[in-house]
């Protein structure tokens, strides 16, 4: 397996990370993640994958803004989190089982949250 390619352990992490509500996450280690998937997503040079990177760097520099006033704008991080929720989504119908085993559904599972927790920090 490329470095570069998703694995259910990866997105395991990350749905265990998000189950809890991304109010809940603390900041330094919701950046940590944001950070690992951006640069594993612009590693792997598909042009789907690295759009969606960009859109990670954007929520990285936001986290990176709470960090630094000690506030963040939920508005801002809501918007991008529904984009990616959406865009993850789309890879995850787009690829489909292709993805590898398993992944297919990680990849929907953590689309929805994703969109959820949009919603629940935007309200």
């Amino acid at each position: 397996m490329s470095e570069a390619q998703i694995s259910t352990q990866d997105l395991d992490s990350t749905l265990t990370n998000l189950g809890n509500g991304v109010r809940e996450l603390v900041l330094d280690r919701a950046i940590a993640e944001v950070s690992g998937w951006q640069r594993k997503l612009e590693a792997s040079g598909e042009e789907d994958l690295v759009d969606i990177s960009r859109d990670l760097l954007q929520l990285r520099e936001e986290l990176d803004k709470g960090v630094g006033d000690g506030g963040l704008d939920t508005g801002a991080v809501g918007e991008l989190l529904n984009k990616l929720g959406s865009k993850v989504q789309a890879v995850a119908d787009k690829r489909g089982t292709s993805a590898g085993p398993g992944v297919e559904e990680k990849l929907k599972a953590l689309g929805g949250l994703l969109s959820n927790e949009a919603a629940s920090i935007s309200s």
